[in-house]
């Protein structure tokens, strides 16, 4: 399972770097990733952004310790 998760972090970086070089992965990403990204930013609160950010760097931590315990 941990394998699972480093390959859709890997994936998810390739995908937003790829959007820079690509008009149809751009449109592609606008409209799946970078719309949920935007609607945090426009509807999001301080708190709420915060919050999201914590999760994030939590469930990163979360995967790279159990991996190496596995």
């Amino acid at each position: 399972m941990a394998i699972f998760f480093k390959f859709l972090i890997i994936f998810l970086v390739l995908f937003w770097l790829a959007r820079f070089f690509s008009r149809k992965i751009n449109q592609l990403w606008a409209g799946t990733i970078g719309a949920a990204m935007q609607w945090i930013t426009d509807n999001g609160a301080r708190m709420m952004k915060f919050m999201f950010f914590l999760a994030g760097v939590l469930f990163l931590i979360l995967i790279f310790q159990w991996s190496r315990t596995g």
